[in-house]
């Protein structure tokens, strides 16, 4: 049993035992004087009742008793002071005599037995002929009661200086120790010496006053996933607000904690509870409440040590996994709460394994970048929770809906949107993806029924019209709602009529629409590029040029907008401009960080191809690109007059139905070239049949034997980008001969954006090729 009956602040469960010999300075007696970290407990009746804190007891004396006792934070921190510095000018200069008199000296006093074990080599071996520093050495040895080795020190000391005092120490060392040297405590003998007895009385009184004296759990965070702050009540606490995109630290008493919303408060959610257990040991339990469920918390274990490396485990890579969607979750040993860990940590001697586990929340990502890391981790049922969630919250968050039709195209995400189709505002992106979803499930034949008693009821609604519009499967008819829509503001509607202009034709009509539309829609990608490519079809690149320059400007590391400035200067035929345009893109792109020759190379070829397709220069297209893909071969083969290579290409490489139309065109006219040419035609034929989506089957009987020709107005209703419009339509005049000349005149009003790839129908339309 623990030694006294009764005490208070005795020294117990010893650890980190360090034996010691040297004449005690109380009682004069050379005995052995062991060092050693304890835990002050106040015994009574024989057993620990509470710990009062740590210590580091100091060369206690086996004679009498005493020693010094230090508060351990207060120890460490003169070890830290001390041992460390002397270590560390040690191990800059080895061979200075001071530094290493400095470093024995800080490690007799603050060291401890195995700590000096590890020294004690080094010096030995970096000072075999100086005596003084061996004498040294051996005191530290006899210090830390490896008499042998002091006794060994000593003699070689004193064979180098022949000192009588050396050769009576090393013989009073053989002559120790007088008596047996204290053993190590034994911890699971402590532990159990402690515990036995009061095992029974200490779970009565646990039972008794777990409700009462409970520690409370100070790693209680909660976390907040949107953009208002909103309070929350915990148990009987007072109620606690959450930050926007924030987190709170509270306390909370362990049991059942049960989280419910503030009466009166904006924002509600389903109560809920869950049961908060306090970790024992190295995993304490860290609790994190999200009643939004909206908040993304990742999880991270860092490997900052491994003993062996070369031997360990997949497991002990650093490892990362992301949290969604539920309400509470509960982590247990987290070392760095929802702040960055440390990028070096000091290790000690005795571990083997050093690792930190880190929480994050990541309150400041818009929900399209979170929905993003969900996805790209994998995480595919935690995106689509996230999705739902997000979306109930704010309806305004329109950008996860592509997300929510991706992960989950069913019956339950139509539900979903359907729940949101009677607000008004009318809520556009909602009813598009209804629209869009419907369709997919094959649910699209009453979408028009739903829809037209709206719009006749607003018929002055604009967003209406252009909703009734997406559900006809009339092109014409939906056109004219479409048309109908533009007069009433819809910027969506005008994007539409754009679209069908530009395809007829109709650049300046075209480029009026899309400005509208921009004007009420500012920043709609689709719509800046359509007016984009209608700036270079109306002949307006100087405006274009503007405004590409001050994106450069604001960003020069926007490869995108760094390529359409050269090949708009090339456009132009402003080659000095547009290499300028290069260099200074490279060169931005080296400033920003390390970049090799052979990267450098790949972006000059890259830009000298852009170039070459906005000049419509092909032998400097195919120079600048050697390793150019399929389509580019194809290009090659055709421009050569090769359309037999060009045939082989294509069978090899391309499922495109519209490269196939092309080739059929430009060899049909060649006797020898005839078979070839029907062999392209029936492969584009049985491409455009075959296709799931799109008008390929209305455009693959245009072809078919005997076929009609079709009119310019159903040729206007097919939804294709217009250098494939070009090349139906240079087929078309291959087919039918007597239709050629309006086929022919479209196609050359058509050819307007920059020319390679599509240079082959280019020359072609000039009469420059067969």
């Amino acid at each position: 049993m623990p030694s006294p009956w009764f005490g208070w602040g005795v020294p117990l469960l010893k650890r980190h035992w360090s034996l010691r010999w040297g004449q005690c300075p109380h009682c004069g007696e050379a005995t052995f004087r062991p060092s050693h970290d304890a835990t002050r407990m106040v015994v009574f009746l024989g057993f620990p009742v509470f710990p009062l804190g740590k210590v580091h007891v100091h060369e206690c004396c086996q004679h009498c008793g005493t020693a010094e006792t230090h508060a351990l934070e207060t120890w460490e921190e003169q070890r830290d002071e001390h041992l460390i510095p002397a270590l560390e000018r040690l191990s800059e200069h080895p061979s200075d005599v001071k530094a290493v008199a400095s470093a024995l000296e800080a490690m007799s006093r603050y060291g401890e037995a195995d700590e000096f074990a590890a020294l004690a080599p080094q010096v030995e071996s970096a000072f075999p002929h100086q005596p003084e520093t061996l004498s040294q050495l051996a005191w530290c040895h006899g210090h830390f009661a490896r008499f042998g080795d002091a006794t060994r020190l000593y003699q070689q000391a004193a064979l180098l200086d022949d000192q009588p005092s050396r050769h009576h120490i090393a013989n009073a060392y053989e002559a120790l120790p007088e008596g047996d040297p204290p053993k190590e405590p034994n911890m699971f003998w402590q532990g159990l010496q402690c515990l036995l007895l009061p095992l029974l009385l200490l779970i009565g009184l646990t039972v008794y006053a777990s409700q009462t004296f409970a520690t409370r759990v100070t790693q209680v965070y909660l976390v907040n996933g949107t953009p208002r702050a909103y309070p929350i009540k915990i148990n009987d606490e007072p109620p606690v607000e959450i930050p926007a995109h924030g987190l709170a630290q509270v306390a909370l008493q362990p049991g059942l904690i049960r989280v419910a919303p503030v009466t009166g408060s904006a924002f509600t959610f389903d109560a809920f509870q869950f049961d908060l257990t306090p970790g024992r040991g190295a995993r304490p339990t860290t609790a994190v409440i999200n009643p939004d469920r909206v908040a993304v918390i990742s999880w991270e274990e860092l490997v900052y040590h491994l003993e062996d490396p070369g031997k360990a485990h997949e497991a002990n890579e650093d490892q990362f996994a992301l949290h969604a969607g539920e309400p509470f979750y509960l982590f247990y040993g987290i070392t760095d709460h929802f702040e960055d860990p440390p990028e070096a940590l000091e290790l000690h001697s005795n571990h083997r394994e050093t690792y930190r586990y880190v929480l994050h929340h990541q309150g400041n990502e818009p929900p399209v970048s979170l929905c993003s890391l969900l996805l790209g981790q994998g995480e595919m049922d935690l995106a689509l929770d996230f999705c739902l969630q997000s979306l109930r919250l704010d309806p305004e968050e329109t950008n996860l809906l592509p997300f929510l039709l991706e992960l989950a195209p069913t019956e339950l995400s139509l539900a979903f949107l359907q729940e949101r189709l009677e607000d008004r505002p009318v809520r556009l992106s909602w009813h598009r993806h209804f629209i869009a979803l419907s369709k997919l499930l094959g649910k699209g034949d009453s979408l028009q029924q739903r829809y037209q008693p709206m719009a006749e009821a607003d018929p002055d609604n604009g967003t209406l019209q252009f909703l009734l519009g997406l559900t006809i499967d009339d092109p014409d008819a939906a056109y004219a709602h479409f048309l109908k829509a533009s007069r009433l503001g819809s910027p969506e509607a005008l994007y539409r009529v754009s679209q069908r202009q530009a395809a007829e034709g109709e650049f300046d009509k075209a480029l009026a629409s899309i400005t509208q539309a921009l004007a009420v829609i500012p920043n709609e990608a689709a719509f800046r590029q359509l007016e984009e490519d209608l700036l270079v079809a109306t002949n307006r690149a100087d405006v274009l040029i503007k405004r590409v320059r001050a994106r450069l400007d604001e960003e020069p590391l926007d490869q995108s907008a760094a390529m359409m400035l050269a090949g708009l200067y090339e456009w132009q035929g402003d080659r000095e401009r547009a290499q300028k345009t290069t260099d200074r893109f490279i060169q931005a792109i080296a400033m920003d960080g390390a970049l090799l020759s052979e990267e450098t190379a790949l972006y000059r070829e890259a830009f000298q191809t852009v170039r070459a397709e906005w000049a419509g220069d092909a032998e400097r297209f195919l120079a600048a690109d050697p390793g150019m893909d399929e389509a580019a071969t194809i290009q090659g083969y055709v421009l050569k007059g090769d359309f037999e290579g060009a045939a082989n290409a294509i069978d090899r490489a391309s499922t495109d139905p519209f490269v196939h139309l092309l080739l059929y065109a430009l060899a049909s006219p060649l006797e020898t070239c005839r078979t070839l040419a029907e062999a392209q035609l029936f492969q584009a034929i049985r491409l455009l049949e075959d296709a799931e989506e799109g008008d390929g089957p209305t455009m693959a009987a245009w072809f078919r034997s005997k076929a009609s020709p079709p009119e310019r107005e159903a040729l206007s209703r097919i939804a294709l980008p217009n250098h494939q419009r070009r090349m139906v339509l240079f087929a078309l005049a291959r087919r039918h001969p007597d239709s050629a000349e309006i086929y022919l005149a479209l196609a050359k009003k058509l050819n307007y954006t920059r020319i390679f790839p599509y240079l082959v129908l280019k020359n072609a339309l000039k009469g420059e090729m067969p």
